[in-house]
């Protein structure tokens, strides 16, 4: 029986993907309501300054930018071996 069911929640999934989106938005906005620290898991967060965490963030968001940067050239590489 449970397999029925199972079969006819993944079919509404397809139809209807609105409800698999209102499961995961009432999750996400329960983990909005009690929000963690980022810390949490450091030992002695207050010893960290602000200045290495800032130094953390610029370092993070240049090894983003250089990933968007190659994913880009590789998608013009594939687009000029196509056409």
């Amino acid at each position: 029986m449970s397999k029925v069911l199972d079969a006819i929640n993944k079919c509404l999934v397809l139809v209807i993907p609105f409800i698999e989106y209102y499961k995961a938005d009432k999750i996400l906005r329960k983990k909005i309501e009690n929000p963690q620290s980022i810390l949490d898991d450091v030992d002695n967060p207050n010893a960290i300054s602000i200045d290495i965490l800032k130094g953390q963030y610029a370092d993070a968001i240049y090894a983003k930018d250089k990933l968007e940067d190659k994913a880009k050239t590789n998608l013009i590489g594939i687009t000029i071996a196509i056409t």
